[in-house]
């Protein structure tokens, strides 16, 4: 049964590096996933701990030592099949571009110059500006490199800084258009011809700014991760606001069922283009009326689970996260809690994993529109479903237990009585009574010299009905 669970589990995690990595190769955000991941591979030892009470026994290291081996191998090929892919198109890339990147807005020398750029510490700090025009100047003066893109970035006239622009005329580049200024910057002096030439070129500005950050020439920010750096310019505050407001926008499903009932004013002519490149795309105005028209006709579908979501979705997080902490924070929750209760506590953590990348996107580089959560949407419906169902079940069994009845889960031999309507002692006392019954009916272990033996429940799935020793499982047999 172990070997069998085992290789389901290298199967699963021989999947989910797949999956995981096909994710991390199209998505700049990819370092928000190492969290999730963390929590994934520790929920089996913290599903034992929680249910096996190790923490209390003088045995927690040798049974930690034993539960981290079996995780071991899971983590080994998840480890194997997640890096692989990525090192294999890293490898063709160099062969081809002669640069071993994968995204350059995730890895590499131009993340690495926005990042050091962003440490120069020279004025407060701009909400949602993550390069002021002061810590520009103060890069022009020391990297030469730097300098070279000082006539396009700080033309009044460049279009990039309109966008995102909330205090016009006076506008300066936002954090969701800073980097495409940057590079378009860079092409227009050439640093553009090659993937090696734009690598050496935003190198030698990472370079620069290190340098002069270390000899005190700048005054800089302490620096972290390239992917990090810009966490030291959000405030609590603002990043607080964010959150609540995303938090809100998922639990109500805020826009993500907005369906327009009017088309949207655009010349044919460019209609005519985005036909050209997306084949399902209307051509015509007059056609777009037609679409819309035939939509509207069956629009009361999506109107009734456009309510559905927003009235039962909440409801069902409520009832998700109460039945959750009712299994963690009972004695009888977590004798019973089992892997769905690990799967909706790791898909509570990657909802609220997701919710806080969005909230430090909004806070520290532009407003993030609604599309931002819906990976977190998809992750909150799981969870309701999960949670509800993994609660439901323990909540049943516990009235079954009220009711007087007996749940039986199957052992390595047969079905094992698990638990029963009564207490322990209630529960010995019952089966073996102390009087009148049959030598043969009650079971006995051999026990040290001067002690008496004691009756051994034959359905007892862990200890004795005294609760001293562990005793092997028996299957429950037909009686005399």
């Amino acid at each position: 049964m172990f070997r069998r669970s085992v290789a389901w589990s290298l199967v699963a995690a021989t999947v989910a590096g797949l999956l995981l990595s096909a994710y991390l190769l199209t998505r700049e955000e990819g370092i928000s996933v190492v969290p999730m991941a963390g929590v994934a591979l520790l929920a089996a030892p913290a599903l034992f701990l929680l249910r096996s009470k190790a923490w209390r026994g003088g045995e927690l290291g040798r049974r930690m030592l034993r539960s981290s081996a079996r995780v071991l191998p899971i983590a080994l090929v998840l480890g194997v099949t997640v890096a692989t892919p990525m090192l294999v198109v890293k490898d063709k890339n160099e062969e081809v571009y002669g640069v071993a990147l994968t995204n350059d807005l995730s890895e590499g020398a131009f993340l690495d110059a926005y990042a050091q750029w962003q440490r120069v510490d020279v004025g407060p700090v701009v909400f949602r500006h993550p390069l002021t025009p002061s810590q520009r100047q103060a890069v022009y003066e020391i990297s030469e490199t730097a300098r070279l893109l000082e006539p396009i970035l700080e033309d009044p006239a460049n279009e990039w800084r309109i966008h995102g622009c909330e205090t016009p005329p006076d506008c300066d580049y936002g954090g969701g258009w800073l980097p495409w200024a940057l590079r378009e910057a860079a092409a227009a002096v050439g640093a553009y011809g090659s993937a090696t030439q734009a690598s050496n070129f935003f190198g030698q500005i990472a370079t620069d700014i290190d340098a002069a950050c270390t000899d005190g020439t700048l005054t800089c920010r302490t620096k972290l991760p390239a992917s990090l750096q810009s966490l030291q310019r959000v405030s609590v505050t603002d990043l607080g606001r964010g959150y609540l407001r995303h938090a809100g926008a998922l639990l109500t499903s805020q826009d993500m069922y907005f369906h327009s009932a009017a088309v949207k004013p655009a010349p044919d002519e460019w209609r005519g283009e985005f036909a050209a490149v997306m084949p399902s795309a209307p051509a015509t105005a007059a056609e777009a009326e037609q679409r819309q028209a035939s939509f509207d006709a069956h629009r009361w579908p999506y109107d009734v689970l456009d309510l559905a979501y927003t009235v039962l979705l909440p409801l069902g997080f409520l009832l998700g996260v109460v039945l959750l902490a009712r299994t963690t924070l009972t004695r009888a929750g977590r004798r019973s809690a089992g892997p769905l209760t690990a799967l909706a506590a790791i898909l509570l953590f990657a909802i609220l994993a997701r919710l806080g990348l969005v909230a430090i996107v909004e806070a520290a580089e532009f407003a993030a529109p609604v599309r931002y959560i819906y990976p977190a949407h998809t992750l909150l419906v799981a969870f309701v479903v999960v949670s509800v169902v993994d609660g439901l079940r323990l909540l049943d069994r516990g009235w079954l237990r009220r009711r007087g009845h007996t749940t039986f889960r199957r052992g390595p031999a047969g079905p094992v009585q698990a638990d029963s309507a009564s207490s322990e002692a209630e529960s010995s006392e019952r089966e073996f009574p102390t009087s009148g019954a049959p030598e043969h009916d009650v079971p006995t272990r051999e026990v040290p010299a001067g002690r008496s033996p004691e009756p051994v429940s034959a359905f007892s799935p862990d200890r004795s009905p005294g609760g001293r020793e562990p005793v092997e499982r028996l299957r429950p047999g037909p009686c005399p």
